[in-house]
């Protein structure tokens, strides 16, 4: 099975993932601004959007990680981790390439 570096789903994943860690963290700093200053509706307003919209993020990270385009083929993937080194690859079926997403797992 032939390795590649995938082109762009590090840069866009984690693009997605810290502009949505920016938004929540702006969004609980501007309800804990108008709790502090005596409004009650803003605040609630802004946390149940925050919990909603966190969720909704969450789910579409997961979803772009779990639905990887192969480069080649432009068909689905399937991710795993790989067997050798502690990373998520995207694997081909058609090419049988093994697109490396440059995501590690930590330390296993």
């Amino acid at each position: 099975m032939e390795e590649k570096d995938h082109p762009t789903f590090e840069r866009e994943f984690r693009k997605l993932f810290f502009s949505s860690f920016l938004m929540c963290l702006f969004g609980a700093g501007g309800s804990i601004y108008f709790l502090r200053h005596n409004h009650e509706t803003i605040p609630a307003f802004i946390f149940s959007s925050l919990i909603i919209l966190g969720f909704v993020g969450f789910a579409y990270l997961l979803y772009k990680f779990n639905n990887v385009r192969c480069c080649t083929c432009n068909r689905n993937t399937k991710t795993a981790k790989s067997l050798t080194q502690p990373k998520w690859v995207a694997v081909c079926d058609h090419c049988n390439i093994e697109w490396d997403l440059k995501i590690g797992v930590g330390s296993d």
